[in-house]
């Protein structure tokens, strides 16, 4: 008898809509995350509930209105369209599901009554953080069904295929503009989140993260660093990377 297979692909969240009250609430939840923000317990619900929702909810509610579609959230509905292409791409003998770390649907709701034995968990970010894949991949574990075979998806920053997708998106994009500059910008995180994972390699050195070894396995910068190397078939135009607000943060 062939086993069942499940295949479980979890994304960051979004809001409900883009309105002040959704936003708050889809903050609070994504804010109070002890691995988004790892401050103890009780100052951490202070500054994220009495601070930062209160006075960012309404900017970015803002931000989201912009970018809100017919079809909702862009993030939820491409997040949707690929669990579907990826349904499509496994065939009949796997049962494909996605969910949303913070907000709707959560990995909880999507992973309730669901019958499987081997379970593979895929948090939708190619370098590895704690405030992104483990936090994702823990939430799918308390939820995963007892005795059924788990298996987890750390990263695939250097994988051949992700790479050549996103050579492919970039080497179209310039086919319709001449560039003399690429720019490759990955998401932020404060310092002391790489540093607790290697505090005796981690910014020690400038070229601490100029290769990914054992000593930085996991760390998000130089695996960024490592995807921006990615592939020699861009043209010939001068590459950067750089980070949003990679920073120094409490804790």
């Amino acid at each position: 008898m062939s086993s069942k297979r499940a295949l479980l692909l979890i994304n960051l969240g979004s809001p409900e809509a883009p309105r002040p009250r959704e936003v708050r609430s889809y903050l609070n939840e994504f804010l109070t995350d002890p691995y988004v923000i790892d401050l103890p317990y009780v100052p951490r619900q202070i500054l994220v509930r009495a601070i930062i929702s209160p006075f960012r909810a309404k900017a970015s509610a803002h931000a989201y209105d912009k970018i809100w579609t017919k079809d909702g959230s862009p993030l939820v509905h491409f997040t949707r369209s690929f669990s579907g292409k990826v349904a499509e791409t496994l065939g009949a003998g796997w049962d494909v599901r996605w969910a949303m770390r913070y907000g709707s649907p959560s990995v909880a709701e999507r992973m309730r009554d669901w019958d499987y034995d081997e379970l593979y968990i895929v948090p939708l970010y190619p370098q590895y953080a704690e405030s992104s894949s483990r936090t994702a991949s823990e939430e799918a574990l308390r939820h995963s069904r007892s005795g059924a075979k788990v298996l987890v998806l750390r990263d695939f920053f250097a994988e051949p295929e992700f790479i050549r997708a996103q050579v492919e998106r970039i080497n179209g994009s310039l086919l319709e503009f001449q560039a003399d500059h690429l720019l490759l910008s990955f998401h932020g995180l404060p310092e002391h989140h790489l540093h607790k994972l290697y505090p005796a390699h981690c910014l020690r050195s400038a070229s601490c993260c100029d290769s990914v070894t054992s000593a930085n396995r996991f760390c998000y910068r130089a695996q960024c660093f490592a995807t921006a190397r990615g592939d020699p078939r861009i043209p010939a135009v001068r590459r950067r990377q750089n980070f949003s607000r990679v920073s120094v943060a409490p804790g």
